[in-house]
């Protein structure tokens, strides 16, 4: 029980070390390589909504299956009849 706690701390100071990391290189190669450009243009995740990028992307995915498949997402899903037992 002991190890199982020790072995859990130890991976989630770990995953926060690499959080932590992947932020500070993320920022080191913006300066070292949009280092001239204005601080709006350098950062600008900040002021982007993520449930706004995320729907457009979804969008995105959607019109490109669509031209690929023609028909595809036309009408809904048909809702189950019944609630699937799994012995059928």
């Amino acid at each position: 029980m002991a190890m199982a706690i020790v072995v859990i701390r130890l991976m989630v100071r770990s995953v926060r070390r690499v959080q932590y990391r992947s932020s500070q290189a993320e920022d080191m190669l913006v300066e070292r390589y949009q280092g001239h450009l204005p601080e709006d243009v350098r950062h600008p995740h900040d002021e982007v909504d993520p449930d706004s990028r995320a729907a457009s992307d979804v969008d995105l995915q959607r019109a490109r299956l669509q031209k690929k498949y023609p028909g595809y997402l036309d009408s809904p899903a048909p809702e189950p009849k019944a609630p699937d037992s799994g012995r059928d």
